[in-house]
């Protein structure tokens, strides 16, 4: 669990959403308003680095003019954020090109972009709910169960379609492995 490149994600981030966001609108003297946030953990406590952001629908220029954008699409998101993740494993030789290529080829690379929830000016209750979400806990204590034995933690979720269960059984060690992963450095800012 390597968390020296979770800044190099966040700049791919960062990145991605400028550049896209600057072609979309035909302008490199504009960029967009963003608070970006790294995430580690997955449904189930599990170690899956990614990103959440609250980012604004358009750019500013630097008089402070905004420039609304069309609706975009994720795919075009995905796919540049992918090549720089990529490229960015490859740099610091993490990987080589055959993983590269290896992961390229699978019906779903495990990279998503999700831009379904907008808010609209002046909603702040929603940019509330929002923001506590993409900085949300990693474990919820409403959903550990501790075995009568005390041997064995379950943890529930949601339905994972593709396990088809709720779920996840941990021995107690096991869960506190997991979580520790989680931790962030001394001093390291993750938003």
């Amino acid at each position: 669990y390597n968390r020296s490149p979770l800044p190099k994600l966040s700049h791919c981030g960062w990145e991605t959403i400028t550049e896209v966001f600057q072609s979309t609108l035909g302008r490199d003297d504009v960029v967009p308003g963003l608070v970006m946030d790294i995430q580690t953990y997955g449904r189930w406590g599990n170690w899956n680095p990614h990103l959440h952001s609250l980012c604004t629908d358009g750019c500013f220029d630097t008089e402070g003019n905004f420039y609304p954008l069309p609706r975009i699409s994720t795919e075009t998101l995905e796919k540049v954020f992918t090549a720089k993740v990529m490229a960015m494993l490859v740099k610091e030789k993490l990987i080589g090109q055959d993983v590269v290529k290896k992961i390229l080829s699978w019906r779903h690379s495990g990279f998503n972009a999700h831009a379904k929830v907008r808010l609209l000016a002046g909603d702040k209750d929603g940019l509330k709910s929002l923001a506590e979400y993409i900085v949300r806990s990693p474990v919820s204590e409403g959903k550990i169960i501790l075995s009568d034995d005390g041997q064995k933690v379950i943890y529930h979720d949601k339905l994972n379609p593709s396990v088809g269960r709720n779920f996840e059984t941990f021995d107690t060690l096991e869960f506190l492995a997991a979580l520790s992963t989680h931790i962030p450095a001394r001093n390291r800012k993750v938003v």
